[in-house]
């Protein structure tokens, strides 16, 4: 029994699913390449301020949000003309957003912290501020 419980975690686990899905732990969002939560998928559980470094820059046609609210933006470092997701969406063309996600945010507003995604007159502060992370 003990045996058939650590492989199922490990499976959990691989697939990046983990406590997240179960409401427990980091928030967790997962990007497809394709409509309809197809094709090859990123699950994401902190702030990527480029997915150009997953081979996913451009490439994000649905989503699905485990847990939390996240920003996602047209250019890196949350810049540029973004949206912010709480649910499940199988089309990002319907928000205008299809194949044009390039970072992805937790948007941790009302957690404790002021950080604006939605600013573009940061510029290089949002650089300075993100290394600080």
């Amino acid at each position: 029994m003990f045996r058939t419980l650590l492989c199922g975690a490990a499976f959990t686990a691989a697939l990046g699913i983990g406590m997240a899905a179960e409401g427990q732990g980091r928030p967790q969002i997962i990007l497809f390449q394709e409509d309809n939560y197809r094709g090859n998928q990123l699950a994401i559980d902190r702030d990527t301020a480029n997915l150009t470094d997953f081979h996913f820059n451009d490439r994000v046609s649905s989503v699905k949000v485990i847990s939390g609210a996240w920003q996602l933006c047209e250019d890196d470092y949350g810049r540029g003309h973004c949206i912010t997701v709480t649910h499940d969406e199988p089309k990002m063309g319907r928000l205008g957003m299809d194949d044009a996600v390039t970072s992805v945010m937790l948007d941790d507003r009302g957690r404790g912290r002021d950080r604006d995604y939605r600013r573009r007159d940061r510029g290089r502060d949002r650089d300075r501020d993100w290394n600080q992370r």
